[in-house]
């Protein structure tokens, strides 16, 4: 049997060949082994054994740390206030960024912009109110209570604006639609009448039926006397 030859004598062999004139050439890998020489020790090391006691327990999986903004208190707090809000529908339209009023609004020095078309929500409230108290040096109580201030007066008039808006429509012969409530208070109308309906004409069998059962039973008697 012939012994193993080691790794590290590969490229000396290969050589040893070529000067031999075995090989005609040098092999294309004798330049990658004369720059990374293999191992000279290729048996692995005896690892550390495991503890016994700790054997069979798992290592915890890894928990990411919570994210933390500081707009978080102050949103738990509006709409824990105003629930309401949270029903209000919201435009989800993308604008252009190079248009007037396009792209994310980074400029909350007041509650309501002119550049920014449509509604005050709730998160308008919100950044309006952390930027009195980063750039103003506000209290978390005094920035809340300004922008409150704010924020109820253009509700205000968003509300009597839009009543205002009603009434003229009405006026000039617009048809008002019915709401859920009143569509199914209708509904249980009409059913209610469709009921009556069933039950006077089940009445009116009953009756029939137990007038021509006692003239039967009548007829009866007179005929065994």
């Amino acid at each position: 049997m012939r012994p193993r030859k080691l790794a590290t004598r590969v490229r000396q062999q290969a050589l040893d060949m070529v000067r031999g004139k075995i090989r005609s050439e040098i092999p294309l890998w004798f330049p990658v082994l004369t720059k990374v020489p293999p191992a000279s020790f290729f048996i692995r090391p005896d690892q550390k054994p495991r503890s016994v006691r700790h054997h069979h327990l798992k290592t915890k999986p890894p928990k990411p740390p919570r994210i933390v903004f500081p707009e978080d208190q102050l949103r738990r707090r509006f709409f824990r206030d105003h629930p309401h809000e949270l029903l209000r529908p919201k435009t989800m339209r993308e604008t252009n960024a190079n248009a007037p009023g396009g792209g994310n609004r980074t400029d909350w020095s007041q509650l309501q912009d002119p550049r920014y078309p449509g509604t005050v929500t709730g998160e308008h409230v919100i950044q309006h109110q952390h930027y009195l108290m980063t750039k103003r040096s506000l209290t978390e109580q005094e920035a809340y209570a300004r922008v409150l201030e704010v924020f109820y007066r253009i509700r205000a008039r968003e509300d009597l604006e839009l009543q205002i808006a009603q009434d003229q429509a009405y006026h000039f012969g617009a048809q008002r639609f019915a709401s859920d409530v009143e569509m199914n208070l209708r509904l249980e109308e009409k059913q209610l009448k469709k009921s009556d309906a069933i039950i006077t004409e089940r009445e009116a069998i009953r009756r029939m039926q137990s007038a021509t059962s006692e003239k039967n039973f009548q007829n009866a008697e007179e005929i065994g006397n």
